[in-house]
């Protein structure tokens, strides 16, 4: 135990100095967890799992289709349209839109679950 406290010792020296830190750092952390609690509240925090399970986990499954479906039928549509002498500009428009298919929802879902876990 001499070895656990003898650079607290070494640090603060007397009780006085001691308890004058550790009132500080209750203060501190009293302080902080209002702060947090206010941040919650106001709207303005969001739990880190929440984020991770729901949030991430919508972005991986709209890049798995961007990854996985997509190439296929894009390239499909594509190649359609080049044979059909279809503009360039047509073709892009075909593609962002196609794209835009994939991605809004997407977006649509992860505002949901912020807007849901805000509103608990």
């Amino acid at each position: 135990m001499a070895d656990t406290l003898r650079p607290i010792i070494e640090r603060f020296g007397t009780k006085r100095a001691l308890r004058d830190w550790l009132l500080a750092l209750k203060e501190i952390e009293v302080i902080r967890e209002k702060r947090l609690g206010n941040e919650e509240t106001e709207g303005l925090l969001i739990y880190r799992e929440l984020v991770r399970t729901h949030v991430f986990g919508k972005i991986e499954a709209c890049n798995r289709r961007l990854l996985g479906d997509v190439p296929k039928t894009l390239t499909r549509r594509v190649y359609a349209l080049a044979n059909a002498g279809t503009a360039i500009e047509e073709a892009e428009q075909v593609v962002r839109g196609f794209m835009s298919d994939q991605l809004n929802p997407m977006k649509a879902a992860v505002e949901r679950t912020l807007d849901e876990s805000r509103a608990d």
